[in-house]
């Protein structure tokens, strides 16, 4: 799973759309409503400013894809993307992200 948060839906569903286009990922739940981040950025704290959260659904093989796929596609000049590893889950969900994601090479329909 790979947890990525951003500033507007219109930029969450862009990359939404072009990491399922491109078949990277097989799923993302979009967390809307009362996400929010609290950093340090520029020398200055940042407190409750609000974000949308991304939570993906990828194999092994497709993660640094992913990785790179946001860093293009992302608004922040330093996208959060944390990567946790699923040690074990629902044979079947497994199995249909598996089948669902591929390494390929597919430009989505969404920036052609």
């Amino acid at each position: 799973m790979i947890h990525v948060s951003i500033d507007s839906n219109i930029a969450a569903d862009n990359l939404i759309r072009i990491l399922l286009e491109t078949r990277k990922v097989a799923c993302i739940n979009k967390v809307k409503d009362g996400v929010s981040s609290s950093y340090r950025w520029d020398g200055k704290v940042v407190v409750d400013d609000p974000e949308i959260l991304l939570i993906m659904k990828t194999k092994n093989e497709c993660v640094k894809q992913v990785i790179d796929l946001v860093h293009q596609h992302h608004p922040y000049d330093v996208p959060e993307c944390i990567v946790t590893p699923v040690t074990a889950g629902n044979k079947q969900y497994v199995d249909y992200v598996k089948e669902e994601t591929t390494t390929a090479n597919i430009v989505p329909r969404s920036i052609r």
